[in-house]
């Protein structure tokens, strides 16, 4: 890794040199640059330029990446169900629960998670599902819409 530095950085010095030269050419036929002027010359600016430039490069990393995927898992809601009525998540995954309304006008609750979100026909509404507490935990359709109400409900299962 070493030698990649060092000759990465040879070759920024070179480049950095060969501007230089340019620059102090330009400075002959015209007034001295104002970033000549605030600087300690070319070799400051090399310097500064050489561990900017080593500041700026990527390193490989073998952490895990920061942003992990969101998994979505669609759930409609039609007169008297939701579908899927079981929800399985594993333990600290991201889920996102993609309400598709069907028909009617329901409410996804999710008394646990204080989750209550309203989805009306034709609608999708997107809610993230907190996975950080492992079990089992109950959804229900919050808004009443008649006799067949009562049965729809379902279950998140939190692995």
């Amino acid at each position: 890794m070493s030698v990649i530095n060092n000759l990465e950085s040879s070759t920024v010095d070179s480049a950095i040199d060969e501007m230089s030269g340019a620059q102090q050419s330009a400075e002959y036929d015209s007034a001295p640059s104002q970033a000549m002027q605030h600087s300690g010359g070319p070799s400051e600016s090399k310097a500064t330029f050489s561990s900017t430039m080593a500041a700026s490069r990527p390193v490989a990393s073998s952490a895990a990446p920061t942003h992990a995927t969101v998994r979505t898992i669609v759930v409609t809601a039609a007169n008297f169900k939701f579908t899927p009525s079981t929800i399985n998540v594993e333990h600290g995954e991201n889920v996102e629960l993609q309400l598709v309304g069907l028909s009617g006008v329901h409410g996804f609750m999710v008394p646990d998670f204080a989750i209550n979100q309203p989805v009306a026909a034709g609608e999708t509404v997107t809610v993230t599902l907190p996975t950080d507490k492992a079990g089992s935990f109950d959804f229900l359709c919050s808004i009443p819409a008649g006799s067949g109400h009562a049965g729809m409900n379902g279950k998140i299962i939190v692995q």
